[in-house]
């Protein structure tokens, strides 16, 4: 089977990891595409590409708002030469706008998540994707493809916790300075801190893992340590029957461990950020661990190109709609 050729559209930390991850599905990277011209060249060597340059619009450094016929100009030679999906690394503002061009020239997309701002009206692009005919766009949920919430996913659906009864999300992490690029921290370019960078992952698979929607109850967040932007943050929710809280943690020390639980009438789950996870119910026991050299993107990569080449979409993968409902609750959940 012929390699996918596939142009990744900024040269961050995201675009290398995914770049890296389709290399190892035993795809191309054939270009990399970024509005600094030193970094476009830098990620395009280390992965034999050729880099594609865009011009900043506006006062930052980056393109704000991006340029689509700027972009389409420097995707539609890689189309021309058998390039035939598109990875959307650059940052949030710019995530909407990317995809609509790339489809437009006929790209099969995987966006990075989120994949619109909390409050921009996704009705263009979800109607644009709907009518696509043969493009295929899916939204970088990698943490849907941790063994732990895969595992959790087949025990929920096996109703081997019988009724859900709650559910808790912890995320943390210990953040200093220089380990995210300045615009995460700039709500006008990534849409909010902690809640939406990290809450995103929180309540799309909650709402995957319990299949139906949640409802927000109550929102507090913080902002004392970054200043600019929230983080840290607790979410209190429904889902159904079933309460559910989100809890959200960047700090400059140390943090609790990020842990998912949920408990039924049945039984208890319990999994980690790791990739470990422990199932206690009446019909079953069991445990498990990440396997040896899995990786989150290189699987998601896997469920995207099997969408792409056989039209199999793995539960997993997750879709433009999909997202719907996970980004209003986000834009409840900022409001002041």
């Amino acid at each position: 089977m012929e390699p996918l050729r596939v142009v990744v559209v900024g040269a961050g930390r995201m675009g290398c990891e995914h770049a890296e991850a389709l290399r190892l599905c035993g795809d191309r990277v054939v270009g990399v595409v970024d509005t600094d011209p030193a970094r476009a060249r830098a990620v395009s060597r280390r992965f034999e590409a050729r880099p594609g340059v865009l011009a900043p619009v506006g006062p930052r450094p980056r393109a704000r708002p991006r340029d689509r016929e700027a972009l389409a100009a420097v995707l539609e030679p890689y189309r021309s030469e058998g390039a035939s999906a598109v990875v959307v690394a650059s940052p949030t503002d710019s995530h909407m706008s990317d995809t609509l061009t790339a489809v437009d020239l006929g790209f099969h997309v995987l966006v990075e998540k989120p994949p619109w701002l909390p409050g921009e009206d996704p009705g263009q692009l979800l109607a644009r994707v709907a009518s696509a005919g043969s493009s295929q766009v899916a939204i970088g949920m990698s943490t849907r493809f941790n063994p732990g919430i895969r595992a959790l996913y087949d025990v929920v659906a096996r109703g081997l916790l019988g009724s859900i009864l709650a559910a808790s999300d912890r995320v943390a992490f210990t953040l200093v300075q220089g380990d995210l690029a300045e615009w995460y921290l700039d709500p006008a370019i990534s849409g909010g801190g902690v809640v939406v960078t990290n809450g995103v992952h929180s309540l799309d698979r909650m709402a995957w893992l319990l299949g139906t929607r949640l409802d927000l109850v109550s929102s507090r967040r913080s902002g004392e340590y970054l200043k600019s932007c929230d983080d840290v943050a607790v979410l209190e929710l429904t889902a159904g029957k079933t309460s559910v809280q989100v809890v959200q943690i960047w700090s400059p020390g140390p943090v609790p461990p990020s842990e998912l639980v949920v408990v039924g009438t049945a039984g208890s789950f319990w999994a980690d950020a790791a990739g470990n996870w422990r199932l206690s119910s009446l019909g079953e026991n069991g445990e498990g661990q990440r396997p040896a050299g899995y990786q989150e993107l290189v699987a998601q990569w896997a469920a995207f190109r099997s969408l792409v080449l056989d039209g199999r979409r793995d539960p997993a993968l997750a879709a433009p709609a999909d997202l719907v409902a996970t980004m209003d609750l986000l834009r409840e959940a900022m409001r002041p």
